[in-house]
């Protein structure tokens, strides 16, 4: 006892488990009947606060099994072939601006409904040619885009036929644009 303390107190280990195991039981618990489940969603199950199940998950190496999302595929497009036509641009490399043109839309989520948005770019310059929103997603969207995108002063593109499937209907429709910029939609 030269210290000032007994030998007994060094080694001592209480007989009382600590909170924090009895709190990794309940948290393994969570985990085993939830896999993917993070500290805060534990911490709500539990109803503990969330500092506490991280640090205790953190201490014992606990990690959730990361979810991963599944591509959903639509049952319309089920068992049916990936494109229609094939992609002639894909190893295209334009030199200079109003070779090759391509399109996209997309909707935006304003307020409780979607506003959506077709544009037209140019793939030498990755400018925005042709622009156009809409409250609903139809043919008209994509076709005034492209309107946009010929009747620019800058458009040098003289003939231009475009095929257009709609993914709702079963028909094609060909949209053609003559050299003197007027366009017709068959």
């Amino acid at each position: 006892m030269r210290l000032g303390i007994a030998r007994s107190t060094i080694y001592y280990r209480s007989r009382k488990r600590t909170p924090d195991e009895t709190d990794k039981q309940l948290i393994e618990a969570v985990m085993e009947a939830n896999p993917s489940y993070g500290h805060k969603r534990i911490a709500i199950a539990l109803k503990m606060n969330k500092k506490k199940v991280l640090r205790i998950m953190n201490k014992y190496g606990f990690k959730p099994r990361i979810r991963r999302f599944k591509k959903l595929v639509k049952k319309n497009d089920r068992n049916r072939p990936t494109a229609l036509y094939d992609n002639i641009v894909y190893q295209l490399c334009p030199i200079r601006p109003n070779i090759a043109w391509c399109g996209d839309f997309t909707y935006i989520r304003f307020r409780s409904s979607f506003i959506y948005l077709a544009t037209v770019l140019d793939l030498f310059t990755k400018e925005i040619i042709g622009a156009s929103i809409s409250c609903w997603h139809s043919q008209h969207l994509v076709k005034a885009a492209l309107e946009e995108a010929v009747l620019k002063p800058e458009a040098a593109c003289l003939n231009i036929s475009i095929r257009i499937r709609a993914r709702n209907t079963s028909r094609k429709r060909t949209l053609t644009i003559s050299s003197n910029r007027a366009l017709s939609f068959q």
